[in-house]
C-alpha cells in the first residue's frame, strides 16, 4: 500500500519590514587621517529606491583592555577585555539610489559602521581596520591570547602590480622580520612596531604568483 499522497511546495518571501538599509563594501584596513567613503542605500520590497528614509548612521570604536593570566595548568596566557566607544552618530536622510557618507578615521584600531532606523533593531553592519603610526594606542586591537602575530590585508585578492597594505597585531612592542617566501626567500623587510601594530606596503610581481604566498614572521622584543 502506498501511503505518500500528493504534495506540494513552494518558496515564499516573508517581509519584516518595510524598507532595507544597505552599506557598499569598503577596504578592510584604510590609513588614518583618509577619508573613508561609504555608499548608503535604502531599498523597498520590491527592491527598488525607497526614500526618503530616515536613518542614523552609527561609528564605534573597539578598544581592547589585555592583561596575562596564569592558568590552572600553569601556563600564560593573553586575555583581551572588548569596550566599545561610539565615535559618531549622526541622522541623516536618504533619497535616490543612495547617499555618500565621509568618516575619517583618526586613530589606529578596530571600527564597526552601523545603519539602522530610529527605533528599530535591524542594522546594516560594516567592519575595518584603521592604522597609522604615531596613532596607535595600546588599547587599539585585541591581542591573541597565545601571543600570536596577526595579519590584516586591504582585499581578498591582488592583481600582479597591485599594492598590499598589511597590518601586524603583535601582542606586545618590538622589530618585526617579514619575509615574502616561495622556494627562496623573495624580500625581506625589517619595522618597527607602534605600541602593539605595525603597517607595510607591499608591491606584488609576477614572480609572487600564483596568486598566493607565503609570509614567514618573526618576532623580537626592543630593547
Amino acid at each position: 500500500m502506498n501511503l505518500e499522497g500528493p504534495y506540494r511546495s513552494e518558496n515564499i518571501i516573508i517581509h519584516t519590514q518595510d524598507s532595507y538599509l544597505g552599506i557598499s563594501n569598503i577596504e578592510n584596513y584604510v590609513k588614518t587621517g583618509v577619508p573613508l567613503q561609504m555608499e548608503l542605500a535604502a531599498l523597498n520590497k520590491n527592491g527598488k529606491p525607497a526614500g526618503p528614509i530616515k536613518a542614523v548612521v552609527q561609528i564605534t570604536k573597539y578598544e581592547y583592555k589585555t592583561v596575562m593570566e596564569k592558568s590552572q595548568s600553569g601556563y600564560y596566557n593573553y586575555r583581551s577585555q572588548r569596550d566599545q566607544n561610539i565615535v559618531i552618530q549622526d541622522t541623516i536622510k536618504i533619497t535616490g539610489n543612495k547617499k555618500s557618507f565621509l568618516y575619517t578615521p583618526k586613530f589606529s584600531g578596530e571600527y564597526k559602521v552601523e545603519l539602522f532606523e530610529p527605533g528599530s533593531d535591524n542594522k546594516a553592519t560594516r567592519e575595518f581596520y584603521a592604522h597609522g603610526f604615531g596613532q596607535t594606542l595600546s588599547t587599539a586591537y585585541e591581542v591573541d591570547n597565545v601571543g600570536k602575530i596577526e595579519i590584516v590585508s586591504d582585499k581578498k585578492k591582488y592583481q600582479s602590480g597591485d599594492k598590499a597594505r598589511l597590518l601586524f597585531k603583535t601582542p606586545f612592542a618590538g622589530k618585526l622580520l617579514v619575509t615574502l617566501e616561495k622556494e627562496t626567500v623573495l624580500k625581506h623587510y625589517f619595522i618597527d612596531t607602534d605600541k602593539k601594530a605595525a603597517a607595510l606596503d607591499i608591491i606584488l610581481y609576477e614572480d609572487m604568483l600564483p596568486n598566493v604566498y607565503n609570509c614567514y614572521l618573526t618576532k623580537t622584543t626592543s630593547r
